[in-house]
């Protein structure tokens, strides 16, 4: 959308984003001019215009999403620009949902981070609701994807701003990622919320899809999601042959596959990608990933060059060095025929004293069955038969995710129906290892109704090269992995029916299916658990 610039009322010259500002010309927090808030008029905005009793001009029109106005601005005061997000200025929002975008957009102050502008204030004015930010000097990001990024650059501008969400989500709060007006990149690559206004209906996985469209906007020069505002200046976007949103790689084949993988399972419905944390640990990978395959360059260590004299060929050497050499060679050589004479002198003596003392019976005196070293009846002790097990009910299954969001918890129950034609099933990750790399691992919790010992534990599972093992837990609430204890050792599983030997006698409620290496399904980490069963032990006494 072409952006609207004026003249600074009496001022001069026009004022632009990239206008030099005094560092210690900062803006003065400034809550003193929301004292009297007036209704909204709801007339028009325009380039010019001022608000909170004339302190701010506004400068240029960035864009408008739902209920929401971007603008630069100018404080003037102390000529610092202003990013400014007005709230509901049609006037058609109630009272209290004015109130809780503006109170929701406050809280943003407690993320320190710089892929977050700095809210100074938020108040009313005659406009309608007023949040007062700091202004991101960069470019839009439209006018960056014009650029055609490369994609690495990509990933760490994103990383910034995945971060920061993450910090947000860790204390509950959502940044409203929903608009590609209100993302800048900054002059130092960063992808930036310049325009902050927390909308009430905006949660966490809004702000993921959010992240995702940023990122994939810049990859490939498209918005992923359709809107009014959006079209006016972005290319729709196309779609692969199941009607899903076309990976960007399809568009430009030299973005990696797991940038690539990444934008388009944020973008695209039905995804599995469910946390920010998942989704820095990807891109902290790409970035990697590309860096390593490089090859050495600025700040990377690169492979020591032999020193002088010392290369394979003689006529690298002076005649001092070929006369050190030739010494040294010769030295080599007396050592190495001084060493074959010892061997065989030590070879020739050990065949001599074998031959003197091979007749002597050097077995006479030890037997073992004799000095009870081999007693021909073990001693009895308890056992535990898996013959004719009997199964155990389980009364709760629950998905343990330490370190991570749990995967699909609303179906665990669905593991242990008895249903065959139902399962619980892992999300899909795009990375053939992710765990440890997102979160320990996951698994299924199952409470039992009394401390049982278990014999065996049975699973049907779908995918290949699954790593399972049985853990017991001493409460409901393991808060790691290592609160567990073992009760099988680690078992690598292909698709059917399996029989997980449980080789302690130790009794628990509380049975952990643990799967700390997720195989693959259909080419993609993933898999489904249609049955799981609990087997008792017999004890023999």
């Amino acid at each position: 959308m072409p952006m609207r610039s004026v003249l600074c009322g009496e001022r001069d010259e026009v004022m632009t984003a990239n206008q030099p500002i005094a560092p210690d010309a900062a803006t003065a927090h400034i809550p003193y001019l929301w004292t009297e808030p007036r209704s909204p008029s709801g007339a028009a905005l325009v380039a010019g215009a001022t608000i909170a009793s004339g302190r701010i001009r506004l400068l240029l029109f960035y864009g408008e999403s739902a209920h929401l106005q971007f603008w630069q601005a100018a404080d003037t005061v102390t000529g610092q620009h202003l990013a400014i997000t007005v709230v509901d200025p049609e006037n058609e929002l109630p009272t209290g949902t004015v109130d809780a975008i503006l109170s929701r957009t406050a809280r943003l102050r407690g993320i320190d981070s710089p892929s977050v502008a700095t809210v100074i204030d938020v108040g009313r004015d005659y406009c309608g609701g007023v949040v007062v930010s700091e202004w991101i000097r960069g470019a839009t990001l439209k006018e960056v994807a014009n650029t055609n990024p490369s994609p690495i650059g990509v990933a760490d501008a994103v990383l910034s701003l995945a971060e920061a969400t993450e910090a947000g989500h860790r204390a509950g709060l959502t940044l409203s990622v929903d608009h590609p007006a209100r993302i800048r990149v900054s002059v130092d690559g960063r992808a930036v919320l310049a325009f902050p206004g927390t909308l009430p209906d905006a949660t966490p996985p809004d702000d993921l899809r959010g992240i995702g469209a940023v990122m994939y906007a810049l990859l490939v020069n498209r918005w992923p999601f359709e809107s009014k505002a959006v079209q006016q200046d972005w290319h729709i976007t196309a779609t692969d042959a199941q009607g899903r949103i076309q990976e960007p790689a399809a568009a430009n084949p030299r973005i990696p596959f797991l940038v690539s993988s990444t934008a388009a399972a944020l973008v695209r419905d039905g995804e599995n990608i469910r946390s920010a944390k998942t989704i820095t640990t990807l891109l902290r990978e790409a970035s990697a990933d590309a860096k390593n395959s490089a090859g050495p360059g600025p700040g990377r260590e690169r492979p020591a060059l032999p020193p002088p004299g010392h290369y394979a060929a003689f006529g690298n050497f002076g005649p001092a060095e070929r006369a050190d050499y030739a010494r040294r060679q010769l030295l080599k050589t007396c050592l190495g025929t001084a060493a074959a004479v010892v061997l065989v002198l030590l070879i020739t003596f050990a065949t001599t004293i074998s031959d003197v003392v091979g007749t002597f019976d050097t077995q006479a005196g030890m037997n073992g069955d004799k000095l009870g070293l081999h007693p021909s009846v073990p001693p009895p002790g308890p056992s535990l038969v898996a013959a004719n097990p009997a199964p155990v009910k389980v009364l709760k299954a629950s998905v343990f995710s330490p370190g991570g969001a749990p995967d699909n918890p609303g179906s665990a129950g669905l593991a242990t129906d008895g249903d065959p034609a139902t399962a619980w099933s892992t999300d899909t990750y795009f990375d053939p290892e992710p765990f440890p790399k997102f979160k320990d691992g996951v698994g299924l919790l199952l409470q039992l109704a009394e401390p049982t010992t278990l014999s065996a534990v049975t699973v049907d599972l779908n995918s290949s090269g699954t790593v399972v093992q049985i853990r017991a837990a001493s409460n409901a609430t393991p808060a790691k992995v290592g609160d567990t204890t073992e009760l099988s050792p680690p078992a690598a599983l292909q698709p059917g029916h399996h029989v997980i030997p449980v080789t302690s006698s130790a009794a628990t409620t509380f049975v952990l299916f643990w799967i700390g290496t997720l195989g693959t399904t259909g080419g993609r980490s993933h898999a489904d658990i249609s049955e799981l069963t609990v087997q008792s032990a017999v004890q023999l006494r």
